[in-house]
């Protein structure tokens, strides 16, 4: 249980013990209303595993195609974002 909302959720897909499609699945069934995902990851994802990575709203990077600026711009991005509550599910890519 969180005792706090996060302003945005900072996922790596190697991290140990649960993969990162797992704890998309766990938070999607606790429901984490609204708190945007950054899915950091050093491989290219299908299409089904972005859609499968998609919890609210949701962008995806590549480690070795993402310079730190963009990076940062995009966490800054997604937590405005989050506070506004677009209609789209998705911003970007």
């Amino acid at each position: 249980v969180v005792a706090s909302r996060p302003d945005l959720l900072v996922l790596d897909l190697g991290i140990p013990v649960m993969d990162g499609f797992s704890v998309v699945e766990v938070l999607r069934e606790a429901g984490p209303d609204g708190i945007p995902l950054l899915v950091y990851t050093g491989r290219d994802l299908s299409v089904d595993e972005r859609e499968e990575l998609r919890l609210g709203i949701t962008r995806h990077l590549i480690k070795a195609r993402t310079s730190p600026e963009e990076f940062v711009g995009t966490v800054v991005e997604l937590i405005e974002a989050g506070r506004v509550k677009p209609s789209s599910p998705e911003i970007g890519a």
